[in-house]
């Protein structure tokens, strides 16, 4: 029988994989994880993949298998893969001390402020380890040490030393090496990196990360999680023995995000499994070392709510993501393929410094592989670069891109009151308004060079991406498409109404050939007889169109003409 909705709490719910199996709600097993790192030779990793796919989860995962004194830990994996993994695994369980912080909290406008956050942060990590403070198998001055740290009258220095500190009296009081769980490790560096004091952070994370990771003879193993890898150069270059496992490379590929069969489970516990394409369509498409998976946040948050919407776009705002895209020139026929549902290649430099995004193409591309906005297809190596297809992966995501050009529409003088205005011409078929609409947009918005007329351009593309992001407003009331089997071939796009007693709109586009003689009345008419031959309004007489228009639209240049017809329906 399905699970009650209750066993997949609301999000957002909890990332404590204890209080998760100790409240009986549903977890999907990523329990394999374990076995890997276990087996493989790489003391420290560090492990990039999109925000809510999971990392905080995992790694509480793993201090509950792992972590000394944890009551009836046990019981917490009863069933799960890892318990079946053989006594050369099962033989760390319960072993080691634990170090788990998140430096999710250490996010900052300053780095005063900053430092003010990770006081705070160390001080309730000590708290956890208070006994350390009484043992005598710990030095006297390590206890002092941590002392300070508890009370929060540390300097920056103690501070930084803080995670070898706590590690080095873990060691000598339980007689174990420690294990150090680093969650969100990058989020002080793009708090500061956005607002003030980036390279303050660096060099303190570069003296806490290296002191605790680097030559720590109390260290066993260690674990860090992020959305990015912040430039070797910076961060990690006194740590060369960190092993990055990117969203490319095969290991752990499916330790964060859900695969197929896993999704099929969650549903069919929930009672949904009947929503499975939906589901796929709207969550499914990312691509981690070959293998595919969904978002886990939104399949988890659909399995509970049952409806179809953006989950995962709204957990939190990304500040890094829009500086980029913002201050990131002659992107913009890059980003309209991939609104228009194409792909781009790119050479991913995943070592480019955060300082260096506004003028690296190579670091704006690796930012949105590994944030989760793009997913990589057909990975090849040249002279040892990763050179991938990118492609935008799902709906929900493309939702986000839509709004996001929108935003930068706004930006470039087109107007929120142009757009709309452009919708009502589009929608009552008055082609005029359409025509100087668009052109208004076109002329404020693109580039010569994305219109260009060279031998290599496709100006028909562009000009059909742009329109599409200029109708993302449109939905939900209406799904628009493009390059859709409709009749006997592909319209350029369709606008097709949710549900029945709207109007349907077909979009033709077609360059104007103004240097072989041809004019702008000759490539109207050569759209609308496509249009017409080709029975582009079939899909939309068959979504329940109350009346569809056929809009042929001419371009030359900025130049746009735009010429439309209502269509009979079928006899």
């Amino acid at each position: 029988m399905p699970l009650p909705p209750a066993q997949f709490p609301p999000a957002p719910g909890p990332d404590d994989f204890r209080m998760l199996r100790e409240r009986g709600h549903h977890y999907v097993d990523k329990t394999r994880l374990i076995v890997e790192w276990l087996r493989s030779p790489d003391q420290v990793i560090l492990l990039p993949r999109p925000r809510r796919f999971g990392k905080t989860l995992n790694l509480s995962m793993m201090r509950a298998f792992l972590a000394r004194g944890e009551s009836d830990a046990t019981a917490l994996f009863e069933g799960l893969e890892v318990q079946s993994a053989g006594p050369e695994i099962l033989s760390h369980q319960g072993r080691y001390p634990v170090i788990f912080v998140s430096l999710k909290d250490t996010k900052a406008g300053s780095y005063a402020d900053f430092v003010a956050a990770m006081r705070s942060v160390i001080r309730l990590l000590v708290a956890e380890h208070r006994a350390l403070l009484e043992s005598p198998a710990v030095e006297p001055s390590q206890r002092a040490r941590l002392a300070r740290l508890l009370a929060g009258e540390a300097d920056e220095e103690t501070l930084r030393m803080s995670l070898r500190d706590l590690s080095v009296g873990l060691r000598d009081h339980h007689g174990e090496p420690t294990v150090i769980l680093i969650d969100e490790y990058d989020a002080p560096i793009e708090a500061a990196f956005v607002s003030q004091g980036y390279d303050e952070v660096i060099l303190f994370m570069q003296g806490m990360l290296g002191a605790a990771l680097k030559s720590n003879p109390s260290l066993y193993r260690g674990v860090l999680t992020g959305v990015r890898r912040v430039a070797k150069e910076t961060l990690f270059s006194d740590l060369n023995n960190v092993r990055t496992c990117t969203l490319l490379d095969p290991e752990y590929a499916t330790a964060f995000g859900f695969t197929e069969d896993e999704v099929r489970a969650v549903l069919a516990a929930a009672g949904r499994l009947d929503a499975l394409p939906d589901v796929r369509r709207w969550f499914n498409g990312y691509i981690f070392g070959g293998q595919n998976l969904y978002n886990p946040w939104s399949v988890l948050s659909f399995a509970q709510q049952g409806v179809l919407k953006d989950y995962w776009v709204a957990t939190s705002s990304d500040a890094l993501l829009r500086r980029v895209l913002l201050r990131s020139d002659g992107l913009e026929g890059d980003f309209e393929l991939l609104l228009s549902g194409g792909s781009v290649e790119k050479r991913i430099d995943p070592q480019v410094a955060l300082r260096d995004l506004d003028h690296e193409p190579g670091g704006v591309w690796s930012l949105l592989l590994t944030a989760g906005y793009l997913r990589a297809d057909d990975v090849r190596y040249e002279h040892g670069e990763a050179v991938v297809s990118l492609a935008i992966p799902n709906v929900e995501v493309n939702n986000v891109w839509r709004r996001s050009f929108l935003s930068w529409l706004q930006r470039s003088g087109g107007g929120e009151a142009s757009v709309k205005r452009l919708h009502q011409a589009l929608l009552s078929g008055q082609t005029q308004d359409l025509a100087r609409l668009l052109a208004k947009l076109v002329q404020n918005a693109l580039s010569y060079h994305d219109t260009g007329l060279g031998p290599d351009s496709a100006p028909e593309r562009v000009y059909q991406a742009f329109t599409l992001g200029l109708l993302v407003s449109l939905e939900p009331d209406w799904r628009v498409r493009s390059n859709r089997e409709s009749g006997l071939g592909r319209a350029d796009v369709l606008i097709l109404p949710s549900a029945p007693g709207r109007p349907g709109v077909v979009l033709e586009f077609k360059r104007v050939w103004v240097e072989e003689g041809e004019t702008p009345d000759q490539a109207l008419n050569d759209a609308q007889r496509q249009i017409t031959e080709r029975r582009y309004a079939a899909e939309l007489w068959a979504a329940g169109s109350s009346v569809v228009y056929a809009v042929a639209i001419a371009f030359e240049g900025k130049r746009v003409w735009a010429r439309g017809e209502q269509v009979s329906p079928p006899a």
